[in-house]
């Protein structure tokens, strides 16, 4: 939206409220219920700030301390929408209850779209495709595959990534196995520490970190299947999930996007 469109709507919206001023005093409260935004020049993105290189927290940041390419993907829809981007860093587990419940516009958090989170939300088009992998420690070589984390390996996941559920309803690994953690950084580095065997987790943050910490990356085509990464909003948001389609077309079809996974491929955080 550009400055003129939103003085045009301002002048309309004070003749409106002139001619009918009981229309006008809707409460905030009101207006969250309706599906408004309380603030009409910011757009909120909701996101786990622990998810390099798609979001994480960095003395250069993109929009205050955030950085990463989905945090420039977001910062790319709020400026065609003429608003200002703000930025809530929460766990990823909560991220699309925050969406269904307004408290952000959209997350945009390297989420997969899959089917039992479209039944809480509308995806946008799919702007990244990833998939999971295995990190182990350089000198391990009992794990090669997916499978053997059944053998009492003990395994690290991000909480509400596709991980958690692939090993836990897939792999069917025990629950006294399993490590839990809001931060990909933390379980590979008790890897690195001896105190776990194995971490799965989303192949490009999994890369960038094993790299980082001297550890072996182990891919399993057969076990994990290719993810689309997508936005989610609140269902029914048309208008939003519109725009958001439009800014990534754009941004795939210029190479924007492609540009950024360089970009912070090359990055050190």
């Amino acid at each position: 939206m550009n400055k003129i469109f939103r003085l045009i709507s301002l002048a309309a919206a004070a003749a409106l409220c002139a001619g009918a001023l009981a229309g006008c005093g809707k409460s905030d409260s009101q207006i969250a219920e309706n599906g408004g935004t309380i603030n009409s020049d910011t757009l909120i993105m909701g996101t786990n700030a622990e998810f390099p290189p798609f979001e994480f927290v960095s003395n250069s940041g993109v929009v205050d301390k955030f950085a990463g390419i989905d945090v420039e993907i977001a910062k790319k829809i709020a400026d065609k929408a003429g608003k200002e981007l703000k930025i809530t860093d929460m766990q990823f587990d909560g991220l699309i209850a925050a969406v269904s419940t307004k408290k952000v516009d959209m997350a945009v958090a390297g989420m997969t779209a899959d089917d039992e989170r479209r039944e809480s939300v509308d995806f946008s088009d799919t702007y990244y495709v990833a998939e999971q992998v295995i990190i182990v420690a350089p000198n391990d070589d009992s794990i090669k595959s997916a499978e053997d984390l059944k053998n009492n390996k003990k395994v690290g996941v991000v909480l509400g990534y596709t991980a958690d559920s692939i090993i836990t309803k897939d792999l069917k690994i025990d629950d006294k196995n399993i490590r839990r953690a809001s931060r990909a950084l933390d379980i590979v580095q008790d890897v690195k520490n001896g105190k776990l065997d194995a971490v799965v987790v989303d192949s490009y943050t999994g890369k960038a970190l094993a790299e980082k910490n001297g550890l072996k990356v182990i891919e399993d085509p057969e076990a994990f299947a290719e993810e689309e990464y997508a936005i989610a909003v609140r269902k029914g948001n048309k208008e939003l999930l519109d725009l958001i389609n439009e800014t990534l077309k754009e941004m795939k079809e210029n190479g924007e996007i492609e540009e950024l996974s360089q970009k912070y491929s090359e990055t050190e955080e």
